[in-house]
């Protein structure tokens, strides 16, 4: 057998060496992972029947001077920079379809969000709040729309969402499930809220009524503002209506004295959904007045800020826990006892910056028809109780105002930076700003050249290394 001499048999072990790495590298294509958190767009995107769109229909009183605006506040009045929706799924003008709802998990979303007063929102996180909503009802009149099935659940689950103890965790879900949705637009949304309790005298002079916001109080359509002529499926197709009256709201003392005198959850909820809640559905009326009040865009306002008032209750309040912590509202699945804390949902409130109000009167009565289908599972007794009982808890914070013994009327404010810690210690969440410090700093360094090595191709690097090597010394 003849015998190859020493270099030649060198170059062909470094071939074949060659031929390895080749062969290598075709194995380690990469793989396509699925991303966390990301839903599968459905085949067909679910729908309303005729047959299952409520009929709005008033519940108040029409008003007798209606008339009223109020002026933006001096941090609109600069023009907001447009948003730029980051992940929104394309489909033209079109409904998105109904994997746009996101399905919250507690501990796991997005970012952490502090949630404003609607007047505190600087011009651009009130302009990218407004892109997101109308993109979640982007196409109406082409198809069921994402907002419109958000309209529709509220209305489905009327009846185990209201007058009973799973009022306020029912809706902390369904909030969280409108913040997620919009985030999964543009990340950078968080909920805002209408603290109508600082202007509860006179409501319609808070600057939510306005031209910047949620359109002038005047009946009927939305006149003005971003969301003019606002429709759903659930308004008939014709803009959602308004009507607004003279009532007075509960003021932020009647609400801290309405806690204080509710040492259990079940009193809270049934005096502050009964009363405080209740007040501005039957203010703004028309479609704010019935079980598809979402289809007005400022029934979210509206919740964040009740949600905001359970959060007040139980964190700053001693309030009472919620009494069957394994109970979990349909349809969501979760258990209440995992829905009482805000910060297990990645999330805290800012204060106000609105003053309280001096010389406040206790707030006007609830009408009867409101209140039977707002606590349609009672019967006419308990509601007859409910009623009584919470006059009586309001006329005995009255009586302490005219005595001026105000001391104890007073929510205290949240502690936004402590907070903000817990949340991430419980979720491991970045902020806002570490979010788009990360962002920035991984586009710095692609364009720096820098690329990150797996240890797949780590293996791959050093072969290639060793051939390279072997021919050197040939």
């Amino acid at each position: 057998m003849a015998r190859h001499p020493p270099r030649l048999t060198t170059f062909l072990a470094a071939a074949l060496l060659i031929m390895l790495v080749v062969a290598s590298s075709a194995q380690a294509a990469p793989q396509v992972a699925a991303i966390p958190g990301k839903e599968a767009a459905p085949t067909t995107t679910a729908s309303l029947s005729a047959t299952a769109t409520p009929a709005p229909t008033a519940a108040d009183p029409k008003p007798t001077n209606p008339a009223a605006t109020a002026a933006p506040p001096a941090a609109t009045s600069s023009a907001a920079p447009a948003p730029k929706p980051t992940s929104a799924p394309s489909n033209n003008n079109g409904p998105l379809p109904a994997s746009a709802l996101a399905k919250p998990v507690r501990g796991s979303c997005a970012r952490r969000c502090v949630r404003k007063e609607v007047s505190a929102a600087t011009p651009d996180e009130w302009s990218r709040y407004v892109a997101a909503i109308k993109k979640l009802n982007q196409g109406q009149g082409q198809g069921t729309t994402p907002y419109e099935l958000l309209v529709q659940e509220h209305y489905d689950y009327a009846s185990t969402s209201h007058g009973v103890d799973a009022f306020l965790p029912w809706h902390r879900y369904y909030l969280a499930r409108l913040e997620q949705s919009l985030q999964k637009i543009d990340p950078n949304v968080c909920l805002l809220y209408w603290d109508w309790s600082r202007t509860s005298q006179n409501y319609k002079s808070h600057p939510v009524f306005s031209g910047t916001y949620m359109g002038s109080a005047r009946p009927g359509c939305i006149p003005d503002g971003p969301f003019a002529n606002w429709n759903t499926k659930q308004s008939g197709g014709k803009c959602v209506q308004r009507e607004f009256n003279s009532a007075t709201l509960a003021a932020t003392q009647f609400i801290a004295g309405l806690m204080r005198e509710s040492p259990k959850y079940t009193d809270f909820r049934t005096r502050y959904e009964a009363q405080c809640h209740a007040g501005p559905h039957v203010a703004v009326g028309g479609s704010m007045a019935v079980m598809s009040s979402p289809a007005d865009p400022i029934f979210f306002l509206h919740h964040t800020f009740v949600d905001k008032a359970w959060a007040d209750y139980t964190d700053l309040m001693n309030g009472g826990k919620y009494p069957e912590p394994n109970f979990a509202p349909a349809p969501w699945g979760v258990p209440a006892s995992q829905l009482e804390k805000i910060q297990d949902w990645c999330y805290t409130y800012d204060s106000s910056p609105l003053q309280a109000e001096t010389n406040v009167q206790k707030p006007s009565a609830i009408p009867d028809k409101f209140l039977e289908m707002n606590f349609k599972n009672v019967d006419q007794k308990v509601l007859a109780a409910i009623k009584n009982d919470t006059a009586s808890v309001l006329g005995a914070v009255q009586d302490k105002i005219a005595r001026n013994e105000t001391a104890d009327l007073v929510i205290p404010k949240r502690n936004v930076t402590e907070e903000l810690k817990a949340i991430a210690t419980t979720t491991a969440l970045p902020s806002a700003t570490e979010t788009s410090t990360s962002t920035s700093e991984a586009a710095a360094s692609s364009s720096s050249g820098m690329v990150a090595v797996s240890h797949g191709d780590a293996s791959v690097v050093a072969l290639v290394v060793g051939a390279v090597a072997v021919m050197l010394a040939l």
